[in-house]
């Protein structure tokens, strides 16, 4: 009998957690932003007919983006903690996802300038494909710029080095749908598209799942 009351609270609490953690993601302004921004994607790369390297540029651009802020949140962190250790670990984290995000970008440009050779079938560029990539990348950076200034005070009262780590536990997983639908090709693009996008949105909700209740 104890063993099902102990059981039950823990469901209970689980449970409780859940609903704490669904209501706290849908009054965050920042999570409606990426939904919209990534739901707009998905609409102007089917209406446009685009091939997955177009949308490897505009998700390399928020992959970047995120590398940004997550800059910032490290140096604002070494300025309250003042360590001299813990100072210098915001440029050691922009060295390495830097490097990381430049050999992407080679690889991106191979791919680009040797379209006709890996996408036989796809469309030139237009001026249109480019307007539409640089108002979505523009969208992503508008987004993380404002989760930035609206979550701040969240992000003094995170631990460092799980700062540090976390846009590579956000990225991978989204680069790496996008790579699946680059080798399985563009009939399945709409599904990697929503996949990608219930990422995005999963991995934003795990970040700032600690919302503080004063809010």
């Amino acid at each position: 009998m104890l063993k099902n009351y102990s059981q039950s609270k823990s469901i209970s609490i689980q449970q409780l957690s859940i609903k704490s953690y669904l209501i706290s993601l849908l009054t965050d302004f920042s999570f409606w932003l990426l939904l919209i921004t990534n739901i707009s994607t998905i609409i102007i790369a089917l209406k446009q007919n685009w091939n997955i390297l177009y949308l490897i540029w505009i998700y390399w651009f928020q992959s970047v983006t995120i590398g940004l802020f997550n800059f910032f949140k490290l140096k604002l962190l070494a300025k309250q903690d003042k360590v001299q250790s813990t100072f210098s670990l915001h440029w050691f984290f922009a060295l390495h996802y830097g490097l990381f995000h430049f050999v992407y970008l080679v690889f991106i440009l191979v791919f680009t300038i040797f379209k006709e050779e890996f996408f036989p079938n796809l469309i030139q560029f237009t001026l249109k494909d480019f307007g539409w990539m640089f108002i979505l990348s523009l969208a992503f950076f508008i987004n993380h710029l404002f989760s930035y200034f609206y979550n701040k005070e969240e992000i003094l009262s995170k631990d460092i080095n799980q700062v540090m780590l976390f846009p590579y536990a956000r990225i991978v997983p989204m680069h790496l749908t996008l790579i699946l639908a680059f080798f399985l090709g563009s009939s399945s693009l709409l599904l990697f598209l929503i996949l990608k996008t219930v990422m995005d949105i999963i991995m934003h909700g795990i970040e700032h799942k600690k919302r503080d209740n004063k809010r």
